[in-house]
């Protein structure tokens, strides 16, 4: 009787070390990636999900591919396209919150005088 396994999800399950992590990474999606930034989101959080081979930080491969996924922003077709977030307004209201501590504008706080920059 001859024994033949069929792959299963289980023998498709690839691990990979930082270095080759951030290979894939670059390689896949064309993505920035350094090790080094690995090394630093572990530490911080935001990077991919990560397990630990003794000392060793391994990355699965599917989550590897979820979070660079997640880092590629909306298909865009203009520029235009952007959100309101990125346009010159919604800098300058984040320059007038840094400003003001209140996070209001001086049209909110009478007599309030902006001062310019040092």
């Amino acid at each position: 009787m001859q024994f033949t396994s069929q792959p299963g999800p289980e023998s498709l399950t690839q691990y990979f070390r930082r270095v080759r992590a951030a290979d894939y990474v670059r390689n896949t999606y064309n993505l920035p990636c350094q090790p080094s930034l690995l090394a630093k989101l572990a530490c911080i959080g935001g990077g991919p999900v990560f397990h630990k081979a003794g000392r060793t930080p391994i990355y699965l491969r599917t989550a590897l591919d979820e979070w660079a996924r997640a880092r590629l922003g909306a298909p865009l077709q203009s520029t235009s396209d952007l959100r309101l977030a990125s346009s010159p307004a919604a800098v300058c209201t984040v320059a007038v919150k840094q400003a003001c501590p209140s996070g209001g504008t001086s049209i909110d706080r009478p007599g309030f005088v902006e001062r310019e920059a040092r």
